[in-house]
């Protein structure tokens, strides 16, 4: 909708056989229209303008198309033009979707990843002020506008890092005062929590795989038990920021490397490749190679090295334990 309660995209998802086919081919009406007009199609590779969100005062639809291998923000006029502009592109990564405030679902911004997670604002005014309120809150460099009031005038703000599970506050844009409201997880804020980093490792092939490394708070991380943990999916990445599970292993002594092995989302086609299931080989290769980086930087005792996961994770940890 437009936020404002009027239907103005419509998707249809082709199906044969009581199976979708991976097709979907959007709708659009014109402002005060009942008629229905084409948009867009996108196929199974995702190819093509798939909308997102509508803004009524621009009249168009925001959404992701690719560019060049990656995806990238776009919007796309509701008037009857077709008129397309591009909004925001990465040159490293790919656009994920859009930031949004208000009860109306405004559409502020563009949401990607490199090695934290960041938002390209569209709206000035909520840039510079996420900009300050970052400044306010130098424990807290996550800081993302969840809610507002009707007006815009309060609001709701989330803060947090990899080392804190976040915190809430509200925020007056009339008074500028900035007041905690309550803690995400309450039970965890006396316990000391692990940071995590972000590094690189080589696969067999020399490519460098993103990753990020959690070690224990506490004592020298040399020698000791270590868990690869690669993520679900395969449709799919990790993130910098705070981790329940990687949390609890360190908590317990261990170190944990989270790979975003080739067949990770977010990087482009070229990393994707055919997903982690059909490029398989490459995929495992690079989570077994995570386990390879630990022994050899010293991290990981070879004697209680463990790999984990679930949904696609734990298919690639059975794999992984199948090829090696």
């Amino acid at each position: 909708t437009d936020g404002h309660g009027n239907v103005r995209v419509m998707g249809r998802a082709q199906a044969r056989d009581g199976y979708t086919t991976g097709v979907r081919a959007y709708s659009y009406r014109r402002k005060g229209s009942k008629a229905w007009e084409p948009l867009s199609t996108v196929g199974p590779d995702n190819a093509g303008f798939d909308p997102h969100g509508v803004d009524p005062a621009l009249d168009a639809a925001y959404g992701l198309k690719r560019v060049d291998g990656k995806l990238a923000a776009f919007t796309r006029a509701l008037d009857g033009s077709g008129a397309e502009k591009l909004v925001y592109a990465h040159p490293h990564v790919d656009v994920t979707g859009f930031a949004r405030i208000g009860r109306n679902g405004r559409i502020i911004g563009a949401t990607y990843s490199t090695d934290v997670p960041a938002v390209e604002y569209f709206d000035p005014a909520v840039a510079r002020l996420v900009q300050s309120l970052t400044k306010a809150l130098p424990k807290l460099p996550l800081v993302r506008v969840i809610d507002s009031s009707e007006d815009e005038n309060r609001l709701l703000i989330w803060a947090g890092s990899d080392a804190d599970p976040g915190r809430y506050f509200l925020f007056d844009r009339t008074s500028k005062k900035l007041n905690e409201l309550g803690l995400v997880r309450p039970d965890l804020e006396t316990v000391k929590l692990a940071t995590m980093r972000h590094v690189t490792y080589p696969a067999a092939d020399g490519t460098m795989i993103p990753a990020y490394l959690t070690l224990p708070p506490a004592g020298e991380a040399r020698n000791i038990p270590a868990i690869v943990l690669p993520h679900g999916g395969p449709g799919a990445r990790d993130d910098w920021g705070f981790d329940w599970l990687s949390q609890f292993f360190a908590n317990q002594g261990f170190a944990v490397l989270q790979p975003n092995f080739r067949g990770s989302t977010g990087y482009g086609d070229a990393w994707f490749q055919k997903n982690g299931f059909q490029s398989w080989r490459t995929a495992i290769g690079d989570v077994t190679d995570a386990g390879r980086w630990l022994v050899k930087q010293g991290i990981a005792d070879p004697a209680k090295l463990g790999i984990l996961g679930w949904s696609y994770g734990g298919y690639a940890a059975l794999q992984s334990a199948v090829v090696e």
